[in-house]
């Protein structure tokens, strides 16, 4: 029996409409969340050891499986809707999609590199917004219940870590990205520093996926 994962999406729902601080002309924001349950099951006895084959596949032995490990993922995603909209509104707009048989969805992408849009790499060739800048709201970090809370997360490579959210009317599975070439500025070079000599060289890679 190997390691059993599975994901559950609960509704996207809305949290509040308000005005931001850079806020487009006759539109408002909309926050929106949905909440992710993570489900893992591990078997109570290893056949194997990890490198070598077995001449019996996994579901020939009647291995009992552990109880389920579950933990949940808030995802938050911004939505600029039009000026006047209400919290009903939305609301409606998103049951309606519902009953039509669509799946709102909030994805999640993962990448070794900021996660851009078309807009976004315009802005940056007119120097109204620098890589840097999206790289530093991006970055990956525990969260405040973590013993770690804070602090940069890195994946298997001893990468940093940029993570983005998009919502799709029907959905989409969550994207791992692994470019060539990693990418950290030098602000956040210096944090990674930092860290590492804080904790001895010593640092845990997380698996986001």
């Amino acid at each position: 029996m190997e390691i059993e994962k599975t994901k559950h999406y609960g509704d996207v729902t809305v949290d509040k409409l308000f005005t931001a601080t850079h806020q487009k002309a006759d539109t408002l924001t909309a926050q929106l969340r949905q909440v992710i349950t993570h489900s893992t099951t591990y078997p109570k006895v290893q056949v194997t050891d990890g490198v070598s084959d077995n001449l019996f596949g996994n579901s020939e032995f009647n291995i009992a499986k552990s109880e389920p490990y579950t933990s949940t993922e808030n995802r938050i995603y911004f939505m600029n809707v039009p000026a006047g909209s209400t919290k009903q509104d939305m609301e409606l707009k998103l049951q309606k999609a519902r009953d039509e048989g669509k799946n709102p969805t909030i994805c999640k992408i993962i990448s070794n590199r900021p996660i851009t849009t078309d807009n976004q790499d315009a802005a940056i060739t007119k120097g109204i917004l620098t890589y840097d800048k999206v790289a530093k709201r991006q970055i990956v970090r525990y969260g405040s219940k973590s013993e770690q809370a804070g602090k940069l997360i890195l994946n298997s490579s001893g990468e940093v870590m940029y993570k983005r959210t998009f919502f799709f009317e029907n959905r989409v599975e969550d994207e791992k990205r692994e470019h060539e070439e990693s990418y950290i500025s030098q602000e956040l070079n210096n944090e990674l520093n930092s860290q590492m000599e804080e904790e001895n060289l010593s640092i845990d890679t997380v698996s986001l996926f």
